[in-house]
């Protein structure tokens, strides 16, 4: 509970104006899982999350992300998909930092690694961005572009990593960035 709460509370100090915030509960049943259900039911209720939906069954990981990558697509209106896991904390300014890294210092095109794990090895250390060949995806942000030209990554897939390591292939094939902020990076921690 305390990790959904301690992200949401990252959103709300965020003040992020003209985002949507779509919260999908993928049918947590551990012993929180009703304080989970209330806090987000609040916070849709004030105006903060825009839309909560909880799943009546948990279908798993690549089941929830291809679910949120095709709301994502049927919403023409919505041009940068944002995504950070319920045990991500960002600080105020990282999501407006990475989505506006991702127009300007990515022209819009690629994937943006804004959660960097420790074990991630860049290929240049005195870039402001550089390339990886792989990353965990528990926050990351990613230009409507780019989703056009891979379609969703997550259909077809139940094993998380299987469907990842496909993502980053087809992003090099198609000669679409998958980076990391190197130089000042984003206050981001997974907990």
């Amino acid at each position: 509970f305390w990790h959904l709460a301690l992200t949401m509370l990252a959103l709300v100090r965020s003040k992020l104006d003209g985002c949507f915030i779509h919260v999908l509960d993928d049918a947590s049943d551990d012993e929180h899982s009703e304080d989970k259900r209330q806090l987000c039911l609040a916070l849709e209720i004030k105006g903060v999350v825009h839309r909560y939906e909880r799943r009546p069954v948990q279908q798993g990981f690549c089941s929830g992300r291809e679910l949120l990558a095709n709301r994502f697509l049927q919403q023409s209106r919505f041009h940068v998909w944002f995504h950070l896991d319920d045990d991500i904390l960002v600080g105020p300014t990282v999501i407006c930092r990475a989505v506006a890294d991702l127009g300007i210092s990515c022209n819009n095109r690629g994937w943006l690694e804004v959660f960097n794990n420790a074990w991630l090895k860049p290929d240049n250390l005195n870039m402001e961005f550089s390339s990886v060949p792989k990353a965990g995806c528990a926050c990351f942000a990613v230009h409507r572009e780019t989703m056009k030209i891979i379609g969703n990554p997550y259909t077809g897939y139940t094993d998380g990593e299987k469907c990842h390591t496909d993502l980053w292939g087809k992003l090099a094939d198609l000669k679409l960035p998958h980076l990391i902020r190197v130089k000042n990076p984003y206050a981001c921690q997974h907990t």
